[in-house]
């Protein structure tokens, strides 16, 4: 029995070292595997990373110039909103001015240089210069009660 005893030692010593040989490959086939996922799942978090950080500015990018473009419609809009409020201001400054120098001349002609009024005012001018001259030649020429060049009596007062 002792090459029994032997063979059943050296057939158990063998599956053994072929057990503990497979055991120590697959260990490290482990580590390896292991250091393999570690790979894979580093790579994976930072390619995920890039394209959220990629989305992220382009969505950020995007934002940003649908605001700038709304900036732009407003101060486009205000700009607009300028010039015709300019366009209409100047509209009525010259509407203002029309009517201004239609009222001046109206003015003027109606009341400063009414035709009536300044032919009124000269036969008043001309009735005091008519009455200056009677006087002047009253006194001139004598007393009370004389008569005039006309035939007319000035009494003194």
């Amino acid at each position: 029995m002792s090459n029994e005893a032997r063979l059943r030692h050296n057939a158990l010593s063998a599956v053994c070292d072929d057990h503990f040989s497979l055991m120590r490959a697959s260990e490290n086939l482990r580590q390896r595997e292991e250091q393999a996922s570690t790979y894979i799942q580093s790579r994976w978090r930072s390619y995920n990373t890039r394209n959220n950080f990629e989305r992220l500015k382009n969505a950020v990018l995007s934002r940003q110039a649908g605001y700038r473009g709304h900036l732009g419609r407003k101060r486009a809009l205000c700009r607009a909103h300028l010039v015709a409020s300019d366009s209409r201001l100047q509209h009525f400054q010259r509407a203002a001015l029309v009517l201004q120098r239609h009222w001046r001349g109206h003015f003027s002609r109606k009341k400063v240089h009414s035709f009536y009024d300044r032919r009124r005012y000269l036969q008043r001018v001309h009735s005091v210069g008519e009455r200056l001259r009677e006087n002047l030649y009253a006194r001139q020429h004598g007393s009370l009660g004389h008569a005039t060049r006309e035939g007319k009596v000035i009494i003194r007062r």
